[in-house]
């Protein structure tokens, strides 16, 4: 290693090690900007159907940018009825009516909902 041809790094590095010089060209590092404020989260389908045994996978929207990935968190209102997994698939178990919903994880307000019939 020749001593006299130093790189630009190493002059960087050992300046910022001494606390010397370039403090104005080393940029501190910027938190990333918050997900969009969310109004509202939308379920698909809504209002159907469905017999006991059936399965039906259900969608949920809200907020987040093309790049973001959204998780949301589902559950049922009369889990004798029917069950939910983490993917927003529903098996229906007993006759009656409930409630699906979906809850921004990153986000846990605001939620949405949709209705089922279970026949």
């Amino acid at each position: 290693m020749d001593l006299n041809r130093t790189s630009p790094q190493l002059a960087l590095l050992v300046a910022t090690l001494f606390g010397i010089g370039c403090r104005e060209a080393i940029a501190p590092l910027s938190p990333p900007p918050p997900s969009p404020n969310v109004a509202s989260v939308t379920i698909v389908p809504d209002g159907i159907t469905i017999g006991v045994g059936d399965t039906v996978r259900f969608h949920a929207s809200g907020g987040g940018s093309a790049s973001e990935v959204v998780t949301f968190i589902w559950t049922v209102t009369a889990p004798a009825l029917a069950q939910v997994d983490s993917a927003g698939l529903v098996q229906a178990i007993g006759a009656g009516i409930l409630g699906v919903r979906a809850c921004r994880k990153e986000q846990p307000n605001p939620c949405g909902g949709a209705t089922v019939t279970i026949r």
